[in-house]
């Protein structure tokens, strides 16, 4: 099992894991590295499991494809499973010109992954953001630690309370 060593979650994680699996007779040999050799290991294929952090700043859309595509854009190992039929709907998604499309497309992409159940990736963060609006509006939040409201995007949208 390979993670980020720097973060220090992601090393009680593989503890855990490593832990949980002993009774079951699976022996997890740690071998975190730091974040860059631990992430070239991974889109190499050099491991059997992997903790990292994925940020989800990205479309749905984009999110499946970084996540499922096998062309493995991202190197997470669920993309070692090369799906045509979910490369084909994650296309589709990834070209819808209108919104009812894009919906329609995400999610039967969306179900057929899931049906196809090749990795459920875990997901637990919590983003905190500390900010004071009293003198300003228009801050648009988004739950992801390299898009928070102070983005290019949210400060163009602020506004002088009134």
């Amino acid at each position: 099992l390979t993670c980020d060593q720097g973060n220090s979650s992601h090393a009680k994680s593989a503890q855990l894991v490593r832990d949980m699996l002993a009774p079951a007779g699976i022996n997890v040999d740690i071998r975190c590295a730091e974040r860059a050799t631990s992430l070239t290991a991974a889109k190499a294929g050099d491991f059997d499991l992997y903790i990292h952090k994925l940020g989800q700043t990205n479309s749905a859309g984009t999110s499946l494809y970084l996540q499922f595509d096998p062309s493995n854009p991202s190197g997470l190992n669920y993309n070692f499973v090369d799906d045509q039929k979910a490369a084909q709907l994650i296309a589709a998604a990834q070209t819808a010109t209108t919104k009812d499309d894009y919906v329609k497309a995400v999610k039967a992409a969306a179900t057929y992954i899931h049906d196809q159940a090749y990795m459920v990736p875990l997901y637990a963060e919590k983003m905190v953001s500390a900010y004071n609006d009293k003198r300003f509006d228009g801050y648009l939040p988004a739950a992801v630690e390299n898009i928070t409201m102070v983005s290019p995007y949210s400060l163009a949208q602020v506004v002088p309370s009134k």
